[in-house]
């Protein structure tokens, strides 16, 4: 198992690579290993220098470099992407894919929702110590009031009676109409058989920290409030 919980945990007068040779030593990993895992993290230019001074981003790239050392089957990062540049990000994002693809396990604790949906299969929302959703991210978006199918008639004030005689859950939005709990497809069946020609059809799906904010809504730990001035 390798593991990554806090990113400057290493002497900072040691150099990376021999931060990495004391941590294979200790661990019965070959010494060759040590730079195998420098350049996989994209650190072999620094791995003589000191790393006291090194940034956050480079910090992070050695503490996943020495999470990585034993080939561990289980992975356990917590906000590896913090510090990163845009460069990093991306190239950890395929990293952890490529690396579960070889049947590994990875597990990421992160605050970063966007960069989580691009890189996740599944995700656990824990609130207050409590477990609130373990579910795939496809069904967790999918299940967000949130998402919904965007559509626009020739003749909307037609297409919203039959919206409502259908019972349709919508609402007017940008000149068509916002409709909830269905599919692209039975939108698009509905206007075919009343007729009607359709200029968009769309899906419009939730992003995660959409769908988390709904899930975890009363469960947080703490609440920040608009100035006085602030608050309409």
């Amino acid at each position: 198992m390798g593991i990554l919980l806090e990113a400057k945990a290493f002497h900072p007068t040691r150099t990376a690579r021999n931060h990495l040779r004391i941590l294979a030593a200790a661990s019965g990993v070959a010494d060759a290993r040590v730079d195998e895992v420098l350049d996989i993290v994209g650190l072999q230019e620094v791995a003589k220098k000191r790393p006291g001074k090194f940034s956050l981003g480079m910090s992070q790239r050695l503490g996943i470099a020495a999470a990585l050392l034993g080939q561990p089957k289980y992975l356990i990062l917590d906000e590896p992407a913090n510090g990163l540049d845009p460069e990093g990000i991306a190239w950890l994002r395929q990293f952890l894919k490529e690396y579960a693809d070889k049947g590994n396990a990875v597990f990421v604790s992160s605050h970063l929702l966007s960069e989580m949906s691009l890189m996740a299969d599944n995700v656990i929302v824990i609130g207050k110590g409590k477990l609130i959703a373990s579910t795939s991210i496809g069904d967790m978006l999918a299940g967000s009031k949130s998402s919904n199918i965007f559509v626009r008639t020739e003749k909307p004030s037609h297409f919203e009676n039959i919206l409502r005689e259908q019972s349709f859950v919508y609402e007017k939005a940008d000149g068509g109409f916002k409709v909830t709990g269905v599919k692209t497809d039975e939108v698009g069946k509905l206007a075919f058989r009343a007729g009607l020609p359709v200029l968009e059809l769309a899906n419009h799906a939730a992003s995660l920290e959409d769908a988390f904010l709904e899930l975890t809504e009363g469960s947080e730990e703490y609440q920040a409030h608009a100035l006085e001035g602030d608050k309409k």
